[in-house]
């Protein structure tokens, strides 16, 4: 695949967060109804996932498109224990109700009598993310719950990801647990009750064990839902439904990509992906694709790495900015680097490509 790739300045980019020995990674943004941006993140006292003493879901706000960020909240503090203060899991997806309310979805994470385990639920905010109402669950268990939006149908749609079958064609022993089911299901009632609609995929068939989906409705009603390839053997998949969610179509992806974020670019009705990128051409970095109808789509770079060894990044959703720029956080960490800082990127359709390719208008 011989594609040209984009960037983006420097001066694009801000750092959020950073200095006070804190991992701070999994964030994501949305625009609030008077004009702000919020954004979240995972502050983790201690070692990443999963040698940590405690966690917490952090709020900030901007109420200058991005360029700084102050106000801020904590909420859904994690300190281990059966107390009943039940936390976001890592993953965590703002979701802009068809209805108008906002709401963090995400696998609510609930320890009790000794153990744990993770059920899909939402937090929601009844003043834009000044407070939040106690978690509510649906009643099944997922490793992770991620965006809601509206279908064709008048539905609402969720995509998850849960524990697939045990031992199902896995070519390894050692990978039998890390079996996964990328899973779809709806609400007819606003979110009160959800019906597991379809299975996109079950079970760890090699090469590919698949996880970190996000979809996009376009204005047929096609739903587009992309899929990570977790153990890294190659791209992940693309399942395709006219249906409302029914039935699908599936076919590799076109980037290498991971912990990947969608939406549409709603004027022109075309998805615009973020995600870390993993391209044997590339070195590390956090990337964008946009799906502008040519074969392969179109690539950007947001933030370059170092050249060798290990990292990790994490990619939240974009926001539209009120200049018709894009603005996308994400967090970005190399091996033996003990802290995690999130950051900030502001980037337009132009950077993809020479102005004078986009019809009409450089977005």
């Amino acid at each position: 695949m011989d594609v040209k790739i984009g960037s983006i300045p420097m001066e694009s980019r801000v750092k959020v967060t950073g200095g006070d020995g804190t991992v701070d990674r999994f964030p994501d943004a949305v625009r609030l109804k008077d004009g702000r941006i919020m954004l979240t993140y995972l502050e983790i006292d201690g070692d990443h996932r999963f040698d940590y003493t405690s966690s917490r879901r952090v709020f900030l706000f901007s109420s200058d498109e991005g360029k700084t960020w102050g106000n801020r909240k904590t909420f859904f503090e994690d300190n281990k224990k059966d107390d009943g203060k039940f936390p976001c899991n890592d993953f965590t997806r703002f979701s802009r109700l068809p209805d108008g309310r906002l709401v963090l979805t995400c696998g609510v994470l609930i320890r009790e009598g000794g153990g744990s385990r993770i059920e899909a639920g939402w937090w929601e905010t009844p003043d834009e993310g000044n407070s939040w109402k106690p978690a509510r669950t649906f009643g099944f268990q997922v490793s992770h719950a991620y965006r809601i939006r509206a279908l064709a149908d008048g539905t609402w749609g969720l995509q998850v990801v849960t524990p697939g079958t045990p031992n199902r064609q896995s070519h390894e022993s050692k990978y039998n647990n890390r079996a996964s089911a990328v899973k779809f299901y709806v609400s007819n009632d606003k979110g009160k009750t959800w019906t597991h609609r379809s299975t996109l995929y079950d079970g760890f068939i090699f090469p590919m064990q698949l996880c970190e989906p996000d979809y996009v409705v376009k204005k047929d009603g096609t739903i587009i839902l992309y899929t990570r390839d977790e153990l890294g053997y190659g791209p992940g998949l693309v399942f395709t439904s006219k249906d409302n969610g029914r039935t699908w179509i599936t076919e590799p992806m076109k980037f290498l990509g991971h912990h990947i974020s969608a939406d549409i670019i709603e004027e022109l009705d075309q998805p615009l992906i973020c995600f870390r990128a993993c391209h044997h051409k590339w070195p590390p970095a956090v990337g964008a694709w946009w799906d502008d109808g040519t074969k392969w789509g179109k690539y950007l770079h947001i933030h370059l790495g170092k050249p060798a060894g290990r990292y990790h990044a994490d990619v939240g959703q974009w926001v539209r900015l009120k200049d018709g720029r894009f603005l996308v956080p994400y967090s970005i960490t190399h091996e033996g680097e003990k802290e995690v800082h999130v950051w900030v990127a502001t980037f337009s359709l132009c950077d993809f490509i020479a102005p004078d390719l986009i019809p009409n208008t450089c977005i």
